[in-house]
């Protein structure tokens, strides 16, 4: 009818400009003033009592259309996940909101966690690159591991931030300087030499900087080396004289002989004499 456009138009204006809409403050709120959120895990995770929620079950497609605030910004999110302690399960939501939210914001999303630590491991930050999915060796003590704390979060973390799905060459370096600083046995360093020989194989885009640089390869005295401080590869012990082992200039790597073929690798990239 002629009046239809009218009407509808004074019944908005009435739901718009009415106080009807229960605050969790105890309080009727105008639809127009905007000031109410819908009560998300997520959202109330991040912002918890600073702000009033919507007290009243409703979609998210009508409270969207009556102004009702449904996601925080992007930056907002970025910046309570670096600041404020929540729990696992707060973090597990948000994620989840920006896995959701990925088809629109994930390049300001993925650049995010690229420039700042926003993953969160048992009350510490990381960057995706520090992390990995999983460690089917069960080497890795000091590299967070996801799957572990977030199993339903794969696509988000591998596929749209990165993470590696397993230990890269440069996990296992840092996992050796975790072993030199704690003193590790032989028994707990000779495990993370096999896995960066096999990610020398597996990997041949990674970086062997590190490794040469790093003082990661444990002498027959104890000490921590890199390969350019004379290191050496001790093929026959037997046969070597007790002044030469403890010449201060010797450095000896300490693996085993029966272990060297499963370090090749390393010697080859390393470029270590016998």
């Amino acid at each position: 009818t002629p009046n239809a456009a009218p009407q509808a138009t004074i019944f908005w204006r009435t739901v718009q400009l009415n106080r009807w809409l229960p605050g969790t403050d105890g309080r009727l709120h105008r639809p127009v003033d905007g000031g109410l959120y819908l009560r998300t895990p997520a959202t109330q995770g991040l912002l918890g009592a600073s702000v009033v929620y919507l007290d009243a079950d409703m979609s998210e497609l009508c409270a969207r259309g009556l102004g009702v605030k449904i996601e925080l910004p992007t930056p907002t999110v970025m910046d309570r996940l670096e600041t404020a302690v929540l729990t696992d399960e707060v973090y597990t939501a948000v994620y989840k909101m920006l896995e959701a939210r990925w088809g629109v914001v994930g390049s300001v999303v993925k650049a995010s966690f690229e420039k700042r630590k926003l993953l969160r491991v048992r009350g510490l930050l990381y960057h995706p690159v520090d992390v990995v999915w999983e460690d089917p060796s069960g080497l890795l003590t000091s590299t967070p591991v996801l799957s572990v704390l977030y199993p339903t979060l794969r696509h988000f973390f591998v596929d749209c931030l990165g993470v590696p799905i397993e230990a890269t060459l440069a996990h296992y370096i840092s996992e050796l300087e975790a072993c030199a600083r704690n003193n590790a046995p032989q028994a707990a360093v000779l495990p993370v030499y096999f896995g960066i020989a096999k990610a020398l194989l597996t990997q041949p885009d990674a970086d062997v900087t590190l490794l040469l640089q790093r003082p990661c390869f444990r002498t027959h005295r104890g000490e921590w080396v890199t390969p350019g401080a004379g290191l050496l590869i001790n093929d026959e012990p037997h046969r070597l004289e007790t002044e030469i082992l403890e010449s201060p200039n010797v450095h000896f790597w300490n693996v085993p002989i029966n272990c060297l073929p499963k370090v090749q690798a390393i010697i080859s990239v390393c470029e270590i004499p016998s």
